[in-house]
Protein backbone atom coordinates (compact mmCIF):
# COMPACT_ATOMS: atom_id res chain seq x y z
CA UNK A 1 0.00 0.00 0.00
CA UNK A 2 2.80 2.44 0.90
CA UNK A 3 5.43 0.90 -1.34
CA UNK A 4 8.70 -0.81 -0.45
CA UNK A 5 12.10 0.33 0.79
CA UNK A 6 15.50 -0.10 -0.84
CA UNK A 7 15.58 -3.81 0.10
CA UNK A 8 12.06 -4.54 -1.12
CA UNK A 9 10.55 -4.65 2.38
CA UNK A 10 6.99 -3.45 2.81
CA UNK A 11 6.99 0.05 4.35
CA UNK A 12 3.58 -0.31 6.02
CA UNK A 13 4.62 -3.53 7.76
CA UNK A 14 7.85 -1.92 8.97
CA UNK A 15 5.97 1.12 10.27
CA UNK A 16 3.57 -1.10 12.22
CA UNK A 17 6.39 -3.26 13.54
CA UNK A 18 8.53 -0.19 14.28
CA UNK A 19 5.84 1.23 16.54
CA UNK A 20 6.66 -1.39 19.17
CA UNK A 21 10.19 -0.27 20.16
CA UNK A 22 9.34 3.41 19.70
CA UNK A 23 6.27 3.29 21.94
CA UNK A 24 8.03 0.96 24.39
CA UNK A 25 10.75 3.56 24.85
CA UNK A 26 8.22 6.38 25.13
CA UNK A 27 6.00 4.67 27.71
CA UNK A 28 8.88 3.10 29.65
CA UNK A 29 10.99 6.25 29.85
CA UNK A 30 8.01 8.45 30.77
CA UNK A 31 6.91 5.99 33.45
CA UNK A 32 10.40 5.85 34.93
CA UNK A 33 10.64 9.63 34.95
CA UNK A 34 7.15 9.94 36.48
CA UNK A 35 7.95 7.60 39.38
CA UNK A 36 11.43 8.89 40.20
CA UNK A 37 10.69 12.56 39.55
CA UNK A 38 7.43 12.59 41.49
CA UNK A 39 9.05 10.84 44.45
CA UNK A 40 11.99 13.27 44.50
CA UNK A 41 9.78 16.36 44.17
CA UNK A 42 7.29 15.12 46.74
CA UNK A 43 9.93 14.36 49.36
CA UNK A 44 11.92 17.55 48.72
CA UNK A 45 8.84 19.77 48.79
CA UNK A 46 7.45 18.24 51.97
CA UNK A 47 10.58 17.96 54.12
CA UNK A 48 12.52 20.97 52.72
CA UNK A 49 15.83 21.79 54.42
CA UNK A 50 19.09 20.13 53.40
CA UNK A 51 17.30 17.28 51.60
CA UNK A 52 15.49 19.81 49.43
CA UNK A 53 18.75 21.54 48.50
CA UNK A 54 20.61 18.34 47.67
CA UNK A 55 17.85 16.77 45.57
CA UNK A 56 16.68 19.79 43.64
CA UNK A 57 20.12 21.29 42.99
CA UNK A 58 21.33 17.93 41.70
CA UNK A 59 18.39 17.77 39.31
CA UNK A 60 18.95 21.38 38.26
CA UNK A 61 22.48 20.39 37.28
CA UNK A 62 21.06 17.65 35.06
CA UNK A 63 18.75 20.19 33.44
CA UNK A 64 21.70 22.36 32.40
CA UNK A 65 22.81 19.82 29.77
CA UNK A 66 21.09 19.67 26.35
CA UNK A 67 19.03 16.42 26.39
CA UNK A 68 20.08 15.16 22.96
CA UNK A 69 23.81 15.71 23.63
CA UNK A 70 23.67 14.10 27.07
CA UNK A 71 21.68 11.18 25.66
CA UNK A 72 24.22 10.70 22.88
CA UNK A 73 27.05 10.71 25.41
CA UNK A 74 25.45 8.19 27.76
CA UNK A 75 24.16 5.87 25.02
CA UNK A 76 27.63 5.99 23.47
CA UNK A 77 29.03 4.49 26.68
CA UNK A 78 26.18 2.06 27.44
CA UNK A 79 25.52 1.03 23.85
CA UNK A 80 22.32 1.27 21.79
CA UNK A 81 19.18 -0.73 22.46
CA UNK A 82 15.65 -0.32 23.78
CA UNK A 83 16.55 -1.01 27.43
CA UNK A 84 19.33 1.57 27.49
CA UNK A 85 17.13 4.12 25.74
CA UNK A 86 14.41 3.69 28.38
CA UNK A 87 16.97 4.20 31.14
CA UNK A 88 18.71 7.20 29.58
CA UNK A 89 15.61 9.08 28.39
CA UNK A 90 13.80 8.31 31.64
CA UNK A 91 16.61 9.82 33.72
CA UNK A 92 16.77 12.85 31.43
CA UNK A 93 13.07 13.56 32.07
CA UNK A 94 13.25 13.11 35.86
CA UNK A 95 14.02 16.80 36.61
CA UNK A 96 10.92 17.98 34.75
CA UNK A 97 8.61 15.79 36.83
CA UNK A 98 10.54 16.57 40.02
CA UNK A 99 10.21 20.32 39.61
CA UNK A 100 6.50 20.01 38.86
CA UNK A 101 5.88 17.72 41.84
CA UNK A 102 7.99 20.00 44.03
CA UNK A 103 6.00 23.11 43.14
CA UNK A 104 2.65 21.37 43.58
CA UNK A 105 3.72 19.87 46.91
CA UNK A 106 4.71 23.29 48.23
CA UNK A 107 1.29 24.60 47.22
CA UNK A 108 -0.82 21.75 48.55
CA UNK A 109 0.99 21.33 51.90
CA UNK A 110 -0.07 24.88 52.86
CA UNK A 111 -3.77 24.22 52.36
CA UNK A 112 -6.11 24.06 55.35
CA UNK A 113 -7.08 20.40 55.12
CA UNK A 114 -3.43 19.30 55.24
CA UNK A 115 -2.82 21.47 58.30
CA UNK A 116 -5.98 20.06 59.90
CA UNK A 117 -4.87 16.48 59.24
CA UNK A 118 -1.49 17.24 60.80
CA UNK A 119 -3.14 18.82 63.83
CA UNK A 120 -5.21 15.67 64.30
CA UNK A 121 -2.02 13.61 64.55
CA UNK A 122 -1.52 12.31 61.01
CA UNK A 123 2.03 11.13 60.39
CA UNK A 124 4.23 12.54 57.63
CA UNK A 125 3.79 9.37 55.58
CA UNK A 126 0.02 9.58 55.89
CA UNK A 127 0.01 13.24 54.85
CA UNK A 128 2.17 12.47 51.84
CA UNK A 129 0.29 9.41 50.63
CA UNK A 130 -3.32 10.24 51.45
CA UNK A 131 -3.54 14.03 51.39
CA UNK A 132 -0.83 15.47 49.16
CA UNK A 133 -0.06 12.87 46.48
CA UNK A 134 -3.68 12.42 45.25
CA UNK A 135 -3.99 16.19 44.82
CA UNK A 136 -0.86 16.65 42.71
CA UNK A 137 -1.44 13.76 40.30
CA UNK A 138 -3.46 15.74 37.72
CA UNK A 139 -0.58 17.95 36.45
CA UNK A 140 1.78 14.98 36.64
CA UNK A 141 -0.49 12.92 34.40
CA UNK A 142 -0.65 15.74 31.87
CA UNK A 143 3.13 16.06 32.00
CA UNK A 144 3.36 12.30 31.39
CA UNK A 145 1.59 12.70 28.05
CA UNK A 146 3.91 15.53 27.06
CA UNK A 147 6.95 13.49 28.08
CA UNK A 148 5.79 10.62 25.88
CA UNK A 149 5.74 12.91 22.85
CA UNK A 150 9.20 14.24 23.67
CA UNK A 151 10.51 10.70 24.23
CA UNK A 152 9.27 9.59 20.79
CA UNK A 153 11.07 12.52 19.19
CA UNK A 154 14.28 11.87 21.15
CA UNK A 155 14.25 8.13 20.44
CA UNK A 156 13.69 8.78 16.74
CA UNK A 157 16.60 11.20 16.68
CA UNK A 158 18.94 8.78 18.43
CA UNK A 159 17.88 5.91 16.17
CA UNK A 160 18.46 8.14 13.15
CA UNK A 161 22.02 8.73 14.39
CA UNK A 162 22.59 5.01 14.95
CA UNK A 163 22.49 5.28 18.77
CA UNK A 164 18.99 3.95 19.35
CA UNK A 165 17.22 0.86 18.12
CA UNK A 166 19.60 -1.43 16.24
CA UNK A 167 18.82 -3.69 13.24
CA UNK A 168 17.23 -6.13 12.63
CA UNK A 169 14.65 -4.36 14.82
CA UNK A 170 12.78 -1.56 13.12
CA UNK A 171 11.87 1.87 14.42
CA UNK A 172 10.57 4.99 12.74
CA UNK A 173 13.81 6.89 13.20
CA UNK A 174 15.81 3.96 11.86
CA UNK A 175 13.58 3.83 8.79
CA UNK A 176 14.25 7.51 8.07
CA UNK A 177 17.98 6.96 8.50
CA UNK A 178 17.93 4.08 6.02
CA UNK A 179 15.89 6.03 3.47
CA UNK A 180 17.90 9.25 3.47
CA UNK A 181 20.35 7.90 0.87
CA UNK A 182 17.47 7.25 -1.54
CA UNK A 183 15.42 10.34 -0.77
CA UNK A 184 15.59 11.75 -4.32
CA UNK A 185 14.67 8.44 -6.00
CA UNK A 186 12.06 7.20 -3.50
CA UNK A 187 10.87 10.00 -1.19
CA UNK A 188 7.97 7.87 0.10
CA UNK A 189 10.44 5.71 2.05
CA UNK A 190 11.27 8.73 4.21
CA UNK A 191 7.93 10.52 3.98
CA UNK A 192 5.71 7.86 5.57
CA UNK A 193 7.68 7.21 8.79
CA UNK A 194 8.17 10.98 9.21
CA UNK A 195 4.41 11.52 8.88
CA UNK A 196 3.74 8.76 11.39
CA UNK A 197 6.10 10.37 13.92
CA UNK A 198 4.50 13.79 13.42
CA UNK A 199 0.96 12.40 13.62
CA UNK A 200 1.69 10.37 16.75
CA UNK A 201 3.25 13.34 18.54
CA UNK A 202 0.35 15.57 17.51
CA UNK A 203 -2.17 12.99 18.75
CA UNK A 204 -0.41 12.66 22.11
CA UNK A 205 -0.28 16.46 22.54
CA UNK A 206 -3.98 16.80 21.70
CA UNK A 207 -4.79 14.00 24.16
CA UNK A 208 -2.69 15.79 26.79
CA UNK A 209 -4.61 19.03 26.26
CA UNK A 210 -7.93 17.19 26.53
CA UNK A 211 -6.73 15.41 29.65
CA UNK A 212 -5.75 18.73 31.21
CA UNK A 213 -9.23 20.08 30.57
CA UNK A 214 -10.81 17.03 32.17
CA UNK A 215 -8.56 16.94 35.25
CA UNK A 216 -8.57 20.69 35.92
CA UNK A 217 -11.99 21.72 37.30
CA UNK A 218 -11.29 25.37 36.44
CA UNK A 219 -11.22 24.49 32.73
CA UNK A 220 -14.25 22.19 32.58
CA UNK A 221 -16.65 25.02 31.85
Amino acid sequence: MLGTDEFGRDILSRIIYGARPTLTVAVGASSLALVLGSLAGLVAGFYRGLLDQVLMRSLDTLLSFPPILLAMLVVGFLGPGVRNLVLVIGILFVPTFARLAYAETLRVKELEYVAAAGALGATSQRLLVQHILPNITAPLIVQFSLAMAAAILLESGLSFLGLGVVPPESSWGLMIAGARGYMAQAPNSMLWPALVIATTILAINVAGDALRDVLDPRLRS
